[in-house]
């Protein structure tokens, strides 16, 4: 077999066809991963935008509930009455309602608020006790918090659904002074606001009774006078609950509340938020979102691993959060690996093809 024209021909005309099915292969490969990223922008945007809504209508309904409450003329009257039966208990009040109400209780820790009067007490704070206690455990019902709190003006919790430990304590006295619920009562006192809700965040550096949770506080009026507060302590586990997933593709995602602070307010995961007050790793997401941005990244998690993530702000009264969503890298590029392979395959396969013919064309004889 010589090396003529014929032969020439065929062979540029598979170098030819090689180039161009590269060429193919490259355009199809890129096309696919540009696609394929754009299609993981939009599926973690859309997850991390239906994280926060989720979060805002809890926090909507929250507010709403704690402004009727403090408008209610039954919050007005119970806030009152209680405050003076609290007094006319004298000194003796907190270990009184403690005993009643704690250390006699006949059900857990947990369930003390199915209480509904102390057994054998005949005093007239068991009398409102009974008259109060149902509405108030049934709105706690409703909203979905960890407990609710009336708050005299002299600073006295003369009233709480759950019967934390802060329940019949003074918080202007000792370490009471100290926690969040405190720190609430003193904002309500010195706001002039009629309207304000006051917020303690989750985070921070308060210790003691009811350190990990938040607060919302509101003044309650009467006749134009204030007559106390009004405090409601919301619970985690509700907000971690609003931003689990059941989909499939939604396995494969990680979501977080993330405070101003660069610690997780709440998470997807259980192992992912084992500390309350965990420092969220990758803290460039975070400032950008309290800073009012939102996009989609390429970073890096806690252990190293290659992740797309989705970042956005969250307001909340006077506090801005990040809403952070993650996805894994493997766990998406799987089934694009697979299509890029086929597609290389395909064109390997072409090549050679095509090169075969070229050498049977080129060495047949005239």
């Amino acid at each position: 077999m010589t090396f003529n024209n014929r032969m020439r021909v065929a062979l540029f005309v598979g170098l030819v066809s090689l180039l161009a099915a590269s060429a193919s292969a490259w355009f199809i490969v890129a096309r696919l991963s540009a696609l394929h990223e754009s299609r993981v922008e939009t599926m973690i945007t859309r997850a991390m935008k239906t994280d926060r809504e989720r979060v805002e209508r809890y926090f909507d309904q929250v507010d709403r509930m704690l402004r009727l409450l403090a408008d209610s003329r039954y919050t007005r009257e119970a806030i009152m009455e209680f405050s003076v039966s609290f007094e006319e208990l004298g000194d003796g009040a907190p270990r009184i309602l403690r005993r009643l109400y704690v250390e006699e209780n006949p059900y857990t820790p947990a369930r003390r608020q199915a209480l509904i009067a102390a057994a054998g007490d005949d005093s007239w704070y068991s009398e409102l006790h009974l008259r109060y206690h149902p509405w108030f455990r049934a709105t706690l019902d409703v909203i979905d918090v960890r407990d609710l709190f009336l708050v005299s003006e002299a600073g006295d919790v003369v009233y709480s659904v759950a019967k934390g430990e802060l329940y019949g304590e003074r918080l202007t006295q000792g370490a009471n002074g100290a926690t969040k619920l405190a720190d609430v009562f003193r904002e309500i006192i010195w706001n002039t606001n009629p309207e304000a809700i006051i917020v303690a965040d989750f985070s921070g550096h308060r210790q003691g009774p009811g350190a990990e949770s938040a607060y919302l506080g509101t003044p309650v009026f009467a006749r134009g006078e204030r007559v106390g507060g009004l405090v409601i302590q919301l619970n985690p586990a509700v907000l971690e609950r609003l931003m689990v997933r059941g989909t499939r593709i939604g396995s494969d995602l990680s979501s977080f509340l993330v405070g101003d602070d660069h610690r997780i307010r709440a998470a997807s995961r259980p192992s992912a938020n084992d500390d309350a007050r965990q420092v969220f790793a990758n803290t460039a997401v975070v400032d950008d979102a309290v800073d009012g941005l939102t996009g989609v990244r390429h970073a890096v998690n806690r252990d190293g691993d290659p992740i797309y993530t989705a970042f956005g702000p969250l307001q909340w009264h006077d506090r801005r959060w990040a809403v952070v969503v993650e996805l894994d890298v493997d766990a998406v590029r799987g089934p694009l690996d697979e299509r890029i392979a086929q597609v290389v395959a395909l064109i390997c396969a072409i090549s050679v093809l095509l090169g075969a013919l070229g050498y049977l064309v080129a060495a047949r004889d005239d």
